[in-house]
Order: C-alpha cells, then structure tokens, then sequence
C-alpha cells in the first residue's frame, strides 16, 4: 500500500479547490453579464430594498432543470435590459435565503416588485420557462410609476412633488412602454415621470414646441415653463436614458420637504402574516358574505368568484391551490353562484355577467373593490395574475355604488383542507406530480451525485 508524501497531499488538495472553484465560477459565469448574483449579503440592498422589478431564480449547482432554463434566463435578461432586473442565487451557497422564502424545489422563481415593504413581499413566478415567457411575465406583472398627463392637469402634476425633477414623454403610443415604467421604477423618488399622449397632446405640444413623437422634456424642480424645458436629443435605449436621468438628479440631494415615512429595517420586509387557512367558503346569503367576506375579524381581503353554479362550476376545484398559493398575501377566498337571485344581484352591482361570471377583490372595510377583467369569465391563470397585481399594489379599486343586496340568510359551507380531491359536480383536482416531471428538483441533491432532471435547453 503506498502513503502519499505531505507535498503530494497539499498538490491534491489544491487541485481539488481548483476543481471546485472552477465549477462554481463555470455555473455562475453561464448566465451572463445581464444577470445579476445574489448572496445573503447583497439581497435585502439589491432586491428588497429597491423599487424595480426582480425575477429572481433560486437554483443548485446540480439541478439538471436549473441548468436547462439557464440560456432562455440569460436571453430574456439582456432583452429586459433597463426594463426589469434578473437575478440568480444558488442556494447550496446561500440556504437561508431559500429558507426565508420557503423555498421546496429548483429552480424555484419569484417575482419582486413595488415599491414598500408590503408590495415587495414576492409572488410565485408560474409561467414557462422560456426566454418570452419570461418576458411576457414580467412585463405584465411590472408596476408603473408614471402618470398620464392632460392639459387640465398639467399644473397638478408639476406641484405634485415639486422638490423632485420631472419629465414629460411625449408618445403616439397608446400605453406606457415597458422601458419608460423600468426607468420610473428605478428613479422612483428622484424624478417625477410623466407621459403626453397623442390623443391628448395638441395643446401642450404647441406649449413645448414638440416636433415628433417621441420627444422626452426634463424641468428642473420647481419650474414647469417653455423656457426651462430640456430636450432629450439621445437614442431610446437603456443606457442613454439612464445617463439622462443621471443628470436629470444631477447627484444631488432632494431639498427637505414634508418628512418621509421612515422605512422598515430590511429584515422585516419579508415579515410573513399568519397563513391563511386554504378554505374556500360558499357564500349562500347576506350572513354568510358578511363572515367570510364583508366584516371579517382579521381584515383580510376577500377574493371573491361569482361563476354559474358557484360551487359546481370548475373554478371551485380551482380556487383552493390559489388560496395556498396566496396564503401569506393577506387574502381569504369564497365562491358564489351568479345564478341565483342574490347571486345574480351581486353580479350585476359589479357588472359582471351571471351567464359568464367574474373575480372581484373585496376591501369590505373601505367599501372598495377591484374587478378582474376577463370578457370570458375567470380563468386559474387570469386570477393568479390579477392577485400578483393586487398584492404587488398595482391593483385599482373602485368605491361601491351603493349597498351590497342581501337576500335569503343561509350558513356558509367550507371545502376543508382535509376533504376528498373530489368536488361536488364530480371533478378531481390535479393531483401533485413527482418534482422530476413538473420539471423541478427536491432541495437535496441526489445521493448517487448526478444532477437532477435533463440539463437540456429551454429556449
């Protein structure tokens, strides 16, 4: 048996670090300058305390699926480039971060985005995996810090924080872009956005001699005049916007003006409230409404689905796996038929048709809701998408007209967290597949060290 010298031992040892270090550097280095990585150290700075939007991937080294989503995570990166930020964090370096987020599998993604520390509490990334769906997503989902000006409040948007910059777009496009929101979200509280359209723009484009669309107009804080207006003569791209608004702030400090409100230490950011239990309550009368919706004792927000047949209709089954999924989002869940009298009341006071149905948010307390837009009646993926709005702040609540209906008091019926996966009208609920086939590892890596999943590219 041979006994291998003390150098030849060091030698050994030090290529085996070259070997690891090499490995981690190879898997970080594979997504690119567009991407950024994240540690337990830069997080709270980068990610909780910003107001841009993040898709952020929680990844291990030896997830095979990790490695397949990688090219299609690095494409849609440089594609969102000024518009939204990306980023990786490998959790085999940083498991606290994959515990604080209840991690259970990789890759896992979550989006931030918003602006506080209620809004940035993350909400679950389930769309593909593809370089534009990763895109869609984020486009769709990101908050807007932009106001739309008209003449008639011209003057209301100059005095609206008049210790800031501001800046005027003028657009003939008919919604805001994804980069003017991204350069909004990063410049949030250093300059004040605003957007002209060309529908509304004949007389403040006499007003500041505007030529084309686009045109992008800066004013210094506290003046809003022709004669102080700065034009933007650069490309619209991210770089030369962002070096723009640089010199828009001109580094300098924001004048004191009212106090702001004093923010949260990070940590606390992702301080969860108590899970909500999954239920579904079946809202079947006035009484029941008003305990499951209307005056709850824990102030949450109902979401509320008004579909024909209420708990027959497919939606019921479901509703469940989004209660769970927005179970720390402040939110409990019901159903009611839109069919029946008081049901079909309900429906029209939200104009919703009882034939197709409809999603509603309640704020019962302000007597404020917000409505799902769905000509076609609510779907699983409409509503996952209208509640990442919600809870990210982006949502827009309406005052009720008048006083709900009430009708015919019946007791509110619950589909547990312990009942059958069978519901009433006969349909099953999708039952859980293994991690490997909905294309995600386990949070341990294989015990016969090979990667987990099919490294193949997800473009």
């Amino acid at each position: 048996m041979k006994t291998l010298s003390h150098g030849r031992v060091l030698k050994a040892l030090t290529l085996l670090l070259i070997v690891a270090s090499s490995a981690t550097v190879g898997l970080a280095g594979m997504y690119g300058e567009h991407v950024v990585e994240l540690t337990a150290s830069n997080f709270d700075k980068m990610v909780m305390q910003s107001t841009e939007t993040w898709l952020v991937k929680f990844y291990a080294p030896w997830c095979g699926h990790c490695q397949s989503s990688a090219p299609a995570f690095t494409k849609a990166a440089k594609k969102l480039d000024g518009v939204a930020k990306l980023g990786v964090i490998n959790c085999d370096d940083h498991s606290s971060l994959a515990q604080r987020f209840g991690v259970k599998g990789f890759p896992t993604l979550k989006i931030f985005k918003g602006d506080g520390s209620a809004a940035r509490r993350p909400s679950d990334y389930n769309a593909g995996r593809s370089a534009k769906a990763f895109v869609d997503q984020v486009k769709y989902v990101m908050p807007s810090f932009v106001a739309r000006v008209k003449p008639s409040g011209l003057d209301a948007f100059f005095k609206d924080d008049h210790r800031l910059p501001h800046v005027l777009l003028f657009t003939d496009k008919s919604s805001t872009s994804p980069l003017y929101k991204g350069m909004s979200a990063r410049f949030k509280g250093r300059v004040a956005f605003g957007e002209v359209r060309k529908t509304d723009a004949a007389d403040l484009v006499k007003k500041y001699s505007v030529k084309s669309y686009p045109a992008l107009i800066s004013f210094k804080a506290g003046e809003s005049d022709p004669e102080h207006a700065s034009l933007f003569s650069g490309a619209m791209d991210p770089t030369s916007l962002h070096n723009f608004f640089e010199s828009v702030v001109g580094n300098k400090d924001i004048p004191p003006g009212e106090p702001a409100a004093e923010k949260e230490p990070a940590e606390k950011v992702f301080a969860q409230p108590k899970a909500y239990s999954g239920d579904v309550s079946i809202i079947s009368g006035t009484k029941a409404y008003e305990e499951q919706c209307g005056s709850r004792n824990d102030g949450r927000m109902c979401g509320l689905a008004l579909v024909p047949g209420g708990r027959t209709h497919t939606l019921f089954g479901d509703l469940k796996p989004i209660a769970e999924q927005y179970q720390y989002d402040n939110m409990a869940f019901a159903i009611l038929d839109s069919t029946i009298d008081g049901g079909r009341d309900f429906a029209s006071l939200f104009g919703i048709s009882s034939d197709v149905g409809g999603f509603i948010v309640m704020r019962a307390r302000k007597k404020k809701y917000a409505a799902l837009e769905a000509e076609d009646g609510p779907s699983k993926s409409a509503i996952s998408s209208f509640l990442d709005r919600i809870v990210g702040g982006d949502g827009r609540f309406k005052k009720l007209s008048s006083e709900l209906p009430k009708w015919e008091v019946k007791e509110p019926e619950k589909e547990g967290a312990g009942d059958s996966n069978e519901t009433d009208n006969g349909a099953s609920e999708p039952k859980d597949e293994s991690n490997e086939s909905s294309g995600q590892c386990g949070t341990e890596p294989p015990k016969d060290g090979k990667s987990c999943g099919d490294p193949k590219e997800e473009l």
